[in-house]
């Protein structure tokens, strides 16, 4: 797990806005991805960098559980995530073009330290 949190906290993370917001502004429980493309699909991005104490690791899989919609809201996933004293959930995949890219829920903003752009 020691590899995985290294790993991460040596990655660019990006954050995208939907409607135009403010991607630096951090509330509640946020996903990142390490594709700055990707997170421009939402809008806006700002980049940082992420310090895990406990992720969960799950499989492209198992992803969609912790993927929130209207069927699975992000206030569940966040109680499911938390009982199991998890400070993040982590899915690393391969993009159509062979890029790793990691996406990361963390619950809490703190850990999360905009990089200067």
């Amino acid at each position: 797990m020691k590899e995985l949190v290294d790993k991460i906290l040596n990655t660019n993370m990006y954050r995208g806005a939907r409607g135009g917001g403010d991607p630096t502004v951090l509330r509640g429980p946020i996903y990142f991805s390490s594709s700055e493309a990707f997170a421009r699909t939402y809008g806006p991005t700002a980049a940082f960098r992420l310090t895990l104490k406990k992720p969960l690791l799950v499989s492209e899989d198992d992803w969609h559980q912790y993927a929130s919609s209207l069927f699975n809201p992000l206030s569940e996933i966040v109680k499911n995530v938390r009982a199991n004293k998890n400070d993040s959930v982590v899915n690393i995949r391969f993009t159509p073009a062979g890029h790793e890219m990691i996406t990361v829920l963390l619950l809490n903003p703190r850990q999360a330290v905009e990089l200067e752009s």
